[in-house]
């Protein structure tokens, strides 16, 4: 059972205060009891932003590999996860797994063959890119949630997390077991709106501005609760609890080290945009306490499939993080953390400067841009996790090893999808397909794209619009 959060930065879970020592003011009792139980993972890394934390969770490989480097697969886009790239689901059903997604998808809605069901789940309830949380399934020019291959009409005016929790709920109770059970909300990603019952919660202990923000972190909280309350074996059950990247900026969300502690959030390759919290609980062979060995979200994929007894022989940049889950005293396989190399020469995009960076062992390099290698700058997180001094200058070495293997990484680079024409990316069969606005009547958010459609593959030098003109749909 993984539960995944949607933008709660790192110190943006109550549990959470007790390692950074900073209040974050959050009422979250069932996650606080849960992790009470769990290892806690101190240097658990995602992506920056949504689709690539997911791509990474469910192939077990860096999405600079296949070009979700630099922005989202969100509605009418005309791409999405790579055909060619097997999922965790896939291998888990070849070990008679049955798989469910509950939740938010966010990985290509552009042909059916993008879509979950036919990426390996056999049961799907969700939300192709971003269902506001207020219920509103509507709002952007369609119909959004899916229960199954239909779209859930009935759901309209349901507050997302409890959308997501009635699927889960209900996916938990019938589905046979052995399962896989991705449990996917969109608390607390924009825009900030909660049922009044969560917000007042707070009326005696935050400012206005704060309380549907936290409002939102209740909600998620109680959501997921519920959740693990209909699981049919709480104990014999794996649970993962993490988020796919930092805190967003917002005026009404608190600021600063009460949401992400580390320094950014969202969008940046900072460590508050990277670093989220991270719980796993397994009684039987996990003990409870934290973990400060390094692990990436790739690394979920080796180590679920190797904890559910199956098989793979992929080319996987995850690590299985088993032996040091198990126990402590076990050294961590991963040294390594690529947080991403965008190399977009602008900052149109939605990942951003700085475009590239890469952790080994304490040391960290990072570069405002990736084209031409300006901005380079190397902290020593041991000493400096807040990312306040360059010690570039004193590191000479150091910067040339960890440049080297970003270089490396970066040898490997396809173009990123991009919002406008011609749809740079690995899959290059889209290069001259449309973006779409919601289709029909009611208007939904479905695929326009036939599955056997075959263009001529696009020709370098893959040059982009200097104003683009479909972005923002």
């Amino acid at each position: 059972m993984l539960l995944i959060a949607d933008d709660v930065g790192f110190n943006g879970v109550g549990y959470q205060s007790d390692y950074t020592n900073v209040s974050n003011g959050f009422l979250t009792p069932r996650l606080d009891a849960l992790a009470a139980e769990s290892l806690k993972l101190s240097s658990f890394y995602v992506l920056p932003l949504c689709a690539p934390t997911r791509a990474a969770l469910l192939t077990g490989r860096y999405p600079t590999r296949y070009g979700l480097s630099a922005f989202n697969a969100d509605w009418g886009k005309p791409w999405g996860l790579p055909a060619n790239e097997t999922l965790l689901p896939e291998v888990l059903k070849a070990a008679n797994y049955t798989t469910g997604l509950l939740g938010k998808w966010h990985l290509g809605s552009h042909r059916d063959a993008a879509l979950p069901q036919s990426r390996g789940f056999d049961v799907y309830s969700y939300a192709p890119s971003k269902t506001f949380p207020d219920g509103c399934h509507r709002c952007v020019t369609g119909y959004d949630f899916h229960d199954g291959a239909a779209p859930a009409f009935d759901m309209n005016g349901t507050y997302s997390s409890d959308a997501v929790r009635d699927a889960a709920v209900a996916f938990v109770r019938t589905a046979q077991r052995p399962f896989y059970a991705q449990c996917a909300f969109q608390n607390v990603h924009e825009p900030l709106e909660v049922p009044a019952r969560f917000a007042d919660r707070y009326a005696a202990t935050l400012p206005a501005r704060e309380r549907v923000y936290a409002g939102m972190i209740s909600a998620l909280d109680e959501a997921a609760g519920i959740v693990l309350d209909a699981l049919p074996a709480l104990d014999e059950t794996v649970v993962v609890f993490f988020s796919d990247n930092g805190a967003m900026a917002n005026s009404a969300a608190p600021s600063g080290a009460r949401a992400n502690y580390f320094k950014g959030g969202k969008t940046l390759t900072t460590e508050g945009g990277t670093r989220a919290p991270c719980f796993v609980r397994y009684p039987p062979l996990l003990s409870p306490g934290w973990s400060a060995s390094l692990v990436h979200v790739v690394d979920l994929f080796p180590t679920l499939v190797a904890l559910a007894g199956a098989t793979h022989a992929l080319d996987l940049d995850g690590v299985d993080a088993a032996p040091q889950l198990l126990d402590p005293a076990t050294p961590g396989r991963r040294r390594e953390v690529l947080y991403n190399i965008n190399p977009r020469s602008d900052d149109a995009d939605q990942l951003k400067a700085p475009k590239a960076a890469l952790r080994y062992d304490d040391f960290k390099l990072s570069f405002e841009f990736w084209s031409n290698r300006s901005g380079a700058a190397l902290y020593d997180l041991a000493a400096d996790p807040m990312e306040t001094s360059d010690v570039a200058n004193r590191h000479p070495g150091v910067v040339r090893d960890l440049a080297a293997r970003l270089e490396a990484h970066a040898a490997r680079l396809p173009p990123p999808f991009e919002p406008w024409p011609p749809f740079q990316g690995a899959d290059y069969a889209c290069c001259d397909c449309e973006e779409t606005f919601a289709r029909g009547a009611p208007a939904v958010w479905a695929p326009w794209i036939p599955d056997d459609y075959a263009a001529a593959p696009c020709a370098p030098p893959y040059a982009a619009c200097v104003v683009p003109p479909c972005y923002g749909h």
